[in-house]
């Protein structure tokens, strides 16, 4: 065994635990749009009988919001792939790069170094541009999204003729 193991692992423990900030900001993050795609969800579902001019702008509103998720969830974990055919495109994606920072910690029995550290700080900055982009569609396009919710009559219940 080699001498100084303990101070290899307390050293990537270290970086790991520094890594772990980020994977829970991001879980948050990612699970802030699933909320926010399941209430987008149901405010369409109760407009589904509604054909007037405020439900018509709460549609295009929601189809506005709804592709500002879909952007970041793209940019955390990449483009799906929906043609056929062999390989894809490289993307840069949050995802990946917080896994080959992790992969370049564990990977290697040694003292993490100035590289592992720089993939670390890589995987931090997407993170936090990840973070940035969230905050910004919450403060900004969700707040008007909420305000004309709010404001559209929702129409649940339906008009029945008396059956003769």
């Amino acid at each position: 065994n080699i001498p100084n193991d303990k101070l290899v692992y307390d050293a990537k423990m270290v970086l790991l635990k520094r890594l772990e900030k980020s994977t829970l900001r991001l879980t948050e993050i990612t699970d802030q749009l699933t909320q926010a795609d399941e209430t987008i969800a149901k405010i369409e579902a109760q407009l589904n009988n509604n054909e007037t001019k405020e439900a018509d702008s709460l549609r295009k509103a929601s189809k506005t919001i709804t592709d500002s998720i879909k952007n970041i969830r793209n940019f955390i974990f990449g483009t799906p792939q929906e043609k056929q055919g062999y390989g894809t495109s490289y993307q840069l994606t949050v995802n990946e790069k917080m896994q080959a920072a992790r992969a370049e910690v564990l990977g290697k029995n040694k003292i993490p170094d100035v590289q592992e550290i720089t993939q670390i700080e890589i995987a931090e900055t997407l993170v936090n541009e990840a973070v940035e982009k969230t905050n910004m569609l919450f403060t900004t396009k969700w707040v008007v999204y909420k305000k004309l919710a709010e404001a559209t009559p929702v129409k649940v219940f339906k008009e029945y003729k008396s059956i003769e």
